[in-house]
């Protein structure tokens, strides 16, 4: 593993990351009183209501990026047919400004380069006796050094020998990651002595490279297979492709996470209800009797119940009683007149003088 040239420690505040659930709401007290007075009788009963709410937070994961010195080795492999004479130049200026930057950011990178037109033609640049170098200026002369010349592409024959001649000593070490970078304007010329896009696609799997084509865009089709195969880019060659390399290439970001802790957050809610039932009492009034008064004939009265219609009553009349009379034969004398219109028999014995 390289060096540790920066450690980055980003944190993010807590989050719900469960939704929030109720578990109930449950009477946990009642309580009845009943108050009695002569017109209602009321029963009040309270009751205490416990409402549960759960919430389950977790807080923030806790990313540790470090920037590792990358050991890498990495094959440019460029097109050198005659179509590519109006790119070769801005090829050049964007690998060199890539491979530079890497220098500069200490990416510990071993360089490679391969120049190719038919399988006849291709040159495998050799540094110091090896297919590899560290010198950057070394690798950029040579780069600076290819012609154009040729109509063929024949990019399966370049691709498949750095991934299986043993002149590639391709690093073994335990963060080395392996690149091929290919350079073209052209699709793949495949002959019957040229390895097929199946067979290539396999020998840079078991080596472990990754392949990243840099071509027009109508040709993308084409190189789909060994791209993608290989978890690659495809970028377009008219443009500046130095700096879309360098988020690929430059130093490797090893990320570690550390899980945030999880809560669980109970809140308890208290509520008193009070309810009242209210019961009136009814009062029982005793029968009103109407006394038996004789009224005007064809008046109506009750007594106990049943109706009676009265007699005109009768007039009295003033007679002279005789003078040997006393005041008590009169009384008597009035009372039997009373009797009489009541049609009651009563007996009146006169007192003898």
């Amino acid at each position: 593993m390289g060096d540790v040239v920066g450690v980055d420690v980003k944190a993010t505040e807590p989050t719900v990351t469960a939704k929030e659930s109720t578990d109930g709401t449950e009477a946990i007290a009642t309580a009845t009183s009943t108050e009695e007075t002569d017109e209602y009788v009321a029963t009040t009963t309270e009751t205490v209501n416990k409402t549960t709410v759960v919430e389950v937070v977790k807080e923030a994961d806790v990313v540790n990026r470090q920037e590792v010195k990358g050991t890498t080795d990495i094959v440019f492999i460029v097109d050198k047919s005659g179509s590519m004479d109006s790119h070769i130049t801005d090829v050049a200026n964007n690998i060199e400004k890539f491979v530079r930057d890497l220098e500069s950011k200490n990416v510990q990178a071993r360089l490679g380069l391969v120049d190719y037109e038919s399988s006849k033609n291709t040159t495998y640049h050799d540094f110091g006796g090896s297919k590899f170098t560290t010198d950057t200026n070394a690798f950029v002369g040579k780069l600076k050094a290819i012609r154009t010349t040729g109509s063929d592409e024949e990019a399966t024959t370049a691709l498949s020998h750095i991934a299986t001649s043993p002149d590639y000593t391709w690093g073994t070490g335990k963060n080395n990651r392996r690149f091929a970078f290919l350079v073209t304007d052209e699709d793949i010329d495949l002959t019957p002595k040229t390895p097929t896009k199946d067979a290539t696609l396999k020998a840079l799997q078991d080596a472990g490279i990754s392949l990243t084509v840099v071509g027009k865009k109508y040709d993308e089709k084409d190189f789909d297979p060994l791209v993608k195969g290989t978890n690659g880019l495809y970028l377009d060659i008219n443009k500046d492709f130095a700096d879309l390399l360098n988020k690929q290439f430059s130093n490797y970001v090893i990320e570690t996470v550390q899980e945030g802790r999880v809560y669980r957050i109970q809140t308890d809610t208290y509520e008193v209800i009070a309810t009242t039932h209210l019961v009136t009492k009814t009062t029982n009034q005793p029968e009103t009797v109407q006394p038996a008064t004789p009224t005007v004939r064809g008046n109506v009265y009750y007594v106990e119940g049943t109706v009676y219609e009265a007699p005109t009553p009768l007039q009295p009349t003033h007679k002279e009683l005789p003078e040997t009379g006393s005041s008590q034969s009169a009384a008597l004398v009035s009372l039997g007149l009373i009797s009489a219109a009541l049609g009651l028999d009563m007996a009146v014995k006169p007192k003898r003088n």
